[in-house]
């Protein structure tokens, strides 16, 4: 009686590890195509490709979208719009396990590089011949 619950629990185990195996490899797959896909789909939408960050950990995903602050004040809805792309087409990031977040670039600055210093020529110092002892 016990080694049939032993073999029981066993394959029990063996089930539950191939199931969330097959669903972390559904999840990087999706995780790939939407690497791809989203930034095209904004740059479709809004005319500017951004720069994305997407980070999954255990059960949550992290999209982080550097856009231009003009562009995000022009489209308030954005974030919306992002999820509703995300449920559309990759259901392996449910929404309430999905964070998006919109943030601004940072605007480049042109750098002023200082002229290098010049050094005044340094003077070799002369070397004496040596000397030698006249026996």
């Amino acid at each position: 009686m016990k080694s049939g619950m032993k073999k029981f629990l066993w394959y029990g185990f063996l089930i539950f590890v191939v199931f969330r195996i097959i669903k972390f490899v559904k999840k990087m797959i999706a995780l790939k195509n939407i690497s791809g896909t989203l930034p095209q789909y904004l740059e479709n939408l809004i005319d500017e490709k951004p720069t994305m960050n997407i980070n999954l950990s255990f059960n949550k995903a992290f999209f982080k979208i550097k856009l231009s602050q003009e562009t995000i004040d022009k489209n308030p809805e954005l974030e919306n719009t992002i999820r509703e792309y995300i449920t559309d087409f990759y259901p392996a990031f449910p929404m309430d396990k999905t964070t998006i977040e919109i943030e601004a670039k940072a605007e480049k600055k042109e750098e002023v590089k200082p002229e290098p210093k010049k050094e005044p020529a340094k003077k070799k110092a002369k070397k004496e011949p040596d000397s030698k002892p006249e026996a």
